[in-house]
């Protein structure tokens, strides 16, 4: 079965950043190449085309004619054909030779566009920044400059950090509270106080408090795969999940006010989260006597 929920958070996650992050001055470049690698450690497929124009405008994803392959001149029919009904085909070490999972990997993708597609119209070959036909490029003279350097290293706690940072600004708090429950089933394992020094762990978990991520209403999507929170249904969950998740009770983290609005005699006023049922309750039980004590007067 793939694993069609990190697709689902890196697709989501590209399109999150790409709205702020020219604003933010973010390197989407390294973001997006420890999201990808993120992806590839799990039986995905290739969803580079649901966000290309993201990746392309990143510099993490290049397009090049695929006349300009280092290996053309001999492989050029093959790079020309296309998987049967298909418009496009992927790009193999030796694009002459069959693929091999240890000898032969896929390096790249042929795909032909129109302009329907916002893409570079005609046959063009894609690759990711940093990748092994990335490498052939550079080598070869056909990528220069800042091209031709590799995507900065980062961890994918530094990438969920950066990510919840732009979330909590958008104001989206599903997002915060999905990499507060990815992040956790893919580190989760370490040893408990390496995770409370980490200061990226530290930054997701203080953001899903501030933005009060556990109490994001649940659906479908929220409760898939990685986005899921543990249950006693899960046949194994890390020793950390008390710790990672009990956000309240956790007295490094910062502590924060949680207001919600509340309408009194129709303006809103910004009320404590914990007082908020309090207050709805003595305001209805106000107005209802009102109620009564203007039909005793006109009774």
């Amino acid at each position: 079965m793939g694993r069609h929920d990190i697709e689902a958070i890196v697709e989501w996650s590209v399109a999150s950043l790409d709205e702020v992050a020219a604003a933010d001055h973010l390197d989407t470049r390294a973001i997006y190449c420890a999201l990808y690698r993120y992806q590839a450690r799990y039986d995905t497929n290739y969803t580079h085309f649901r966000v290309m124009k993201q990746l392309l405008t990143a510099r993490f994803e290049y397009a090049i004619p695929v006349h300009e392959h280092p290996d053309y001149a001999r492989c050029g029919l093959r790079l020309d054909t296309d998987y049967k009904g298909e418009i496009g085909r992927f790009v193999y070490r030796d694009p002459c030779r069959e693929w091999d999972a240890d000898e032969n990997p896929s390096v790249g993708y042929v795909h032909t566009a129109d302009l329907s597609e916002g893409l570079p119209v005609g046959r063009y070959v894609y690759f990711d920044a940093g990748g092994e036909l990335w490498r052939r490029f550079v080598e070869a003279g056909k990528l220069a400059g800042p091209d031709a350097e590799p995507p900065k290293e980062l961890s994918l706690a530094e990438v969920a950090a950066e990510i919840v940072r732009a979330a909590e600004k958008k104001g989206d708090r599903e997002l915060v509270r999905m990499w507060l429950a990815a992040l956790f089933w893919d580190i989760g394992d370490r040893d408990l106080e390496e995770l409370k020094g980490d200061r990226f762990v530290r930054e997701v978990r203080a953001a899903a408090k501030r933005v009060d991520a556990l109490s994001v209403p649940s659906r479908p999507e929220l409760e898939w795969g990685c986005m899921a929170l543990p249950g006693p249904e899960d046949s194994w969950t890390p020793k950390s999940a008390a710790w990672w998740f009990d956000l309240d009770g956790d007295p490094s983290l910062p502590s924060v006010e949680r207001k919600m609005p509340v309408l009194l005699f129709g303006a809103p006023l910004m009320v404590d989260l914990r007082l908020a049922g309090t207050l709805a309750v003595v305001l209805a039980l106000l107005a209802a006597g009102l109620v009564v004590l203007r039909r005793r007067r006109t009774g």
